[in-house]
């Protein structure tokens, strides 16, 4: 994945991410790691994860990400109800 998108600039750090959608950084990972979110594990020993802008920019449109904010915070991405 990462071979074809060299440019730094189309990825988000998972910190600057959670703070842009609203959400806590440990719940992003947690996604990231349940692969409901697309995300890139980096690093020797895979634990840091990274976000192709454009990617997420697509999934966030795919899920009306706005409608699924709650006064709580945010759903789940799964869990979307009966929409």
């Amino acid at each position: 994945m990462l071979g074809s998108m060299q440019n730094k600039d189309d990825f988000i750090t998972a910190t600057d991410l959670a703070e842009s959608l609203s959400v806590h950084p440990k719940t992003l990972l947690r996604w990231a790691k349940a692969g409901k979110i697309p995300a890139v594990s980096v690093g020797d020993d895979r634990k840091v994860w990274i976000f192709h802008r454009p990617t997420i920019s697509k999934w966030a449109a795919d899920r009306s990400w706005h409608s699924l904010r709650q006064p709580g915070g945010v759903v789940d991405p799964d869990d979307q109800g009966d929409r």
